[in-house]
């Protein structure tokens, strides 16, 4: 390309366009027994994260589907298939399971869906089931209607960082749902 006289004159400077790069530090420990308990929570919720994505994303297409059957017997016989899939599909993954990232799991759903699980397990199975397994599950420490609150709980705000770090660096993206399994390729 030839410039002429003028052209030279003209003042340019190169431009592009960039994505947007956001940098998360670890947080700042007093000791190191808080830093391993970070180190755990971090495991943890990475873990149970993609299951929660995925119960949330499920009881989302469950409501949709649900908002067209009009008879009550079909909507029931409709949720029970759905639960027994996702028996077939969960139980062993989450039987494996520590009971910290059971309660992780139950907050985390929350955080996606905006219901707890037990608002979830009374509006499709009703109240006394709900009341049921919750009351089964706190036997271990575990409540269905814990919600997640990262403006008030120290733990849920330490959760939020790990989740907006871990969305940031694209963790996620190694997480793949295959037929209602979750894969987390390395």
């Amino acid at each position: 390309m030839r410039l002429d006289k003028s052209d030279k004159e003209l003042d340019s400077i190169p431009s592009f366009n960039l994505k947007e790069v956001v940098l998360y530090a670890d947080p700042k420990f007093d000791s190191n027994a808080e830093f391993r308990k970070y180190l755990i929570l971090k495991k943890k919720v990475l873990k149970v994260y993609p299951y929660a994505k995925l119960v949330s994303d499920r009881v989302k297409k469950m409501e949709k589907r649900l908002e067209k059957i009009k008879s009550p017997k079909a909507r029931n016989k409709y949720v029970e298939i759905v639960r027994e899939y996702f028996q077939s599909k969960l139980v062993e993954d989450l039987k494996n399971m520590t009971q910290t990232e059971g309660q992780i799991l139950c907050k985390l759903i929350f955080r996606e869906s905006g219901s707890t699980v037990y608002d979830i397990v009374s509006k499709f199975k009703g109240d006394i089931t709900a009341f049921l397994w919750n009351s089964t599950i706190y036997v271990f420490n575990i409540s269905l209607k814990k919600e997640y609150d990262p403006s008030s709980d120290s733990e849920d705000t330490m959760i939020e960082f790990i989740l907006k770090k871990a969305f940031a660096e694209n963790y996620f993206d190694n997480v793949s749902i295959i037929d209602d399994r979750v894969i987390i390729q390395k």
